[in-house]
């Protein structure tokens, strides 16, 4: 089916609308002026021009069906390819916000957490503990790790300076 179908199928039921309307407008005359005769011989007759029109509606409406059914796959076809490009893209959004979550994990999580059991083994007097400095890079945790060791070794250095002053007292 091509753009000219409906077009010319349209136009055909169009002519045998109007030749219809005529023949009936022609029987409305003669039944207002009186002239049954002629009235009885266009009824008679309108009935072929009646079933002409039928058959070009008929006609007219398997090409709008026709159209209907080849526009339902075109959109079907359509929406499944749309529908395939949304979930590469989810999936896509996915992998990357695992890896922005991994990437955050490493480089912010991960030190504050080596930072923070540290800091808890201060405040709990455990001047002896072992921190791993290597596993920090040298940026602004690296800084505040380097800070909390060098203010526990103060502590240490602190305490056993207290205590020798004990001893000598």
């Amino acid at each position: 089916m091509d753009g000219n179908d409906d077009k010319y199928t349209y136009n055909e039921l169009k002519k045998s609308w109007q030749t219809y309307k005529n023949k009936c407008d022609d029987f409305d005359s003669y039944i207002n002026n009186n002239n049954i005769n002629l009235a009885g011989d266009i009824l008679e007759h309108s009935y072929k021009n009646f079933i002409d029109m039928n058959d070009k509606v008929n006609s007219l409406y398997k090409v709008n069906v026709g159209y209907t059914q080849k526009n339902n796959k075109k959109v079907s076809s359509e929406i499944s390819s749309a529908f395939y490009v949304s979930i590469i893209s989810f999936s896509i959004l996915a992998i990357l916000f695992i890896m922005i979550n991994i990437i955050l994990n490493r480089q912010i999580i991960n030190p504050l957490t080596l930072i923070n059991n540290l800091l808890e083994e201060i405040s709990k007097g455990n001047l002896t503990y072992k921190f791993n400095r290597t596993d920090i890079a040298n940026d602004e945790f690296g800084k505040l790790a380097d800070i909390s060791l060098l203010m526990k070794d103060n502590l240490l250095n602190l305490i056993e300076e207290i205590r020798v002053l004990v001893i000598q007292l």
